[in-house]
């Protein structure tokens, strides 16, 4: 899953330490999760109980009554690396390192997320989109005739309900 999307310091991160990694196999109902946990510490059972009990509410929260069947890899690599705006006053485009701290590849059911600053709750957003709760299938194209967006900007609506939902689920 690394990809242009996954900061340098990420891949260095991976390269150039001695991590503990744990791998498991969580079955629920119809839903296989394969979980891989990458860190220089050893995970306390409690965060690791935190992260299934998550990966488990959200799948319900799809697939309660229609039991889908679903089979997800996440990988989480706890690194130390934060979010940070550039210093420069003359810097203008955001990119990963400002940005992103996970992704998640539909076709294959994948994430990987690798900030240990907000893996609660980007966890829960990389599963929204995942499971398609995320109500990407709506179209926006109108938004830039009723808000103030220049129509060359691309906006990406879905995001910021993907990122309320998520905020809401973890607050809970």
């Amino acid at each position: 899953l690394f990809s242009e999307f996954t900061p340098i310091d990420i891949f260095e991160y991976v390269s150039n330490n001695n991590l503990n990694k744990l791998s498991l196999k969580i079955t629920m109902e119809n839903f296989i999760i394969n979980l891989k946990l990458v860190s220089k510490r050893k995970l306390k059972n409690r965060e690791i109980n935190n992260i299934i009990k998550r990966i488990c509410l959200i799948y319900l929260i799809k697939h309660k009554d229609d039991k889908e069947y679903s089979n997800i890899n996440l990988t989480i690599i706890f690194t130390d690396a934060k979010k940070t705006l550039p210093k420069s006053n003359t810097y203008k485009v955001l990119g990963p390192r400002e940005i992103n701290s996970g992704l998640a590849s539909f076709g294959d059911s994948k994430i990987l997320i690798h900030r240990s600053e907000e893996h609660s709750k980007l966890l829960i957003h990389e599963l929204i989109h995942l499971f398609k709760i995320d109500l990407s299938h709506i179209q926006f194209n109108f938004l830039s005739n009723i808000v103030d967006i220049n129509k060359s900007v691309q906006t990406i609506p879905n995001e910021s309900i993907t990122e309320t939902l998520a905020v809401i689920i973890n607050c809970i």
